[in-house]
């Protein structure tokens, strides 16, 4: 479960994705894995944004990172 601020930066992460904003979405993650670090749901978000950003070797760290939580 993720507390208020986080859970609020993941919304905030999720609306930047459904509007094509990669780049925004990439940093409201990062915010969430500042507070949250252990969170599968942002850690395997960031790593699609990556991908979507072109991001190969990034996306790869992040899935394997969700994997091992």
């Amino acid at each position: 479960d993720l507390p208020g601020l986080a859970l609020a930066q993941y919304g905030l992460a999720q609306m930047h994705v459904e509007r094509g904003d990669y780049e925004a979405a990439r940093a409201a993650y990062e915010r969430v894995l500042g507070a949250v670090p252990d969170s599968f749901e942002a850690v395997s978000a960031l790593a699609l944004v990556h991908l979507r950003l072109g991001r190969a070797a990034d996306a790869r760290r992040c899935a394997t990172r969700a994997l091992a939580l």
